[in-house]
């Protein structure tokens, strides 16, 4: 096991507190932080939850904003917030955050 296996199962295990057939939604920003993308999708299925994962990235989100509508934009968050009413841990959203060179950074939203 790597150290991002390692890291991503303590948080999975331990701070997501994922049960068995539970949602997760995993949020991934910057192409640089796939490594650590899939081992939090891989944590996830390995203690028994159901991985809905999402790859951002600021080339991906400047694209879509230089040219949408509003309609386009409405369309796009609902369907996000949609995605998130279906979760079973929604409290517990697991985002990385690993743009160009500033390594990751692995955050754990909470429900205000």
């Amino acid at each position: 096991m790597n150290k991002l296996q390692k890291l991503a199962e303590n948080v999975i295990k331990n701070s997501v507190q994922v049960k068995p057939g539970e949602k997760v939604f995993i949020e991934a920003r910057g192409l640089t932080s796939v490594p650590l993308f899939e081992a939090f999708v891989e944590a996830t299925v390995k203690f028994g939850g159901i991985p809905f994962y999402f790859l951002n990235d600021t080339g991906f989100t400047n694209a879509m904003l230089k040219n949408a509508d509003r309609k386009q934009l409405d369309a796009y968050a609902d369907i996000h917030y949609n995605l998130m009413k279906e979760m079973d841990v929604s409290k517990r959203t697991v985002q990385i955050v690993a743009e160009a060179n500033n390594g990751y950074d692995v955050m754990k939203t909470y429900e205000a």
